[in-house]
C-alpha cells in the first residue's frame, strides 16, 4: 500500500528522500533499511518504497522538490538533510 503524500510529515519526507537515494542500484539492503528507520523513526518503510516503485522518476522528483520547498527551507535544513543523505550512502 503506498503512502498518501498530500501532508507528509518532515520524517516521511526524510524517509522517502532517503529510500529514494539508498534504492539508486534497486535494493535497498538492511544496513540502510535499519539506517532509514533509526533516523526518521518510520516503521512502515514499505509504504515508503510502495509510493516510490508507482511513481515515475519525474513523479518522484516533483514529489522532493515539493517537500524541499516546505522543509529544507533554511541552509540548516539543506545541510542536515545532506548529512542524512551522505551518511546513508
Amino acid at each position: 500500500m503506498a503512502l498518501e503524500q498530500s501532508n507528509w510529515t518532515y520524517n516521511e519526507f526524510l524517509a522517502f528522500l532517503l529510500v529514494d537515494a539508498a534504492g539508486m542500484d534497486s535494493t535497498l539492503s538492511a544496513e540502510e533499511l535499519e539506517f532509514i528507520k533509526t533516523r526518521t523513526q518510520i516503521n512502515n518503510i514499505e509504504s515508503i518504497k510502495a509510493t516510490i516503485d508507482s511513481q515515475s522518476d519525474i513523479e518522484v522528483l516533483d514529489i522532493i522538490e515539493d517537500y524541499r520547498k516546505k522543509y529544507l527551507n533554511t541552509e540548516a535544513k539543506e545541510i542536515q538533510a545532506k548529512t542524512d543523505l551522505e551518511n546513508l550512502l
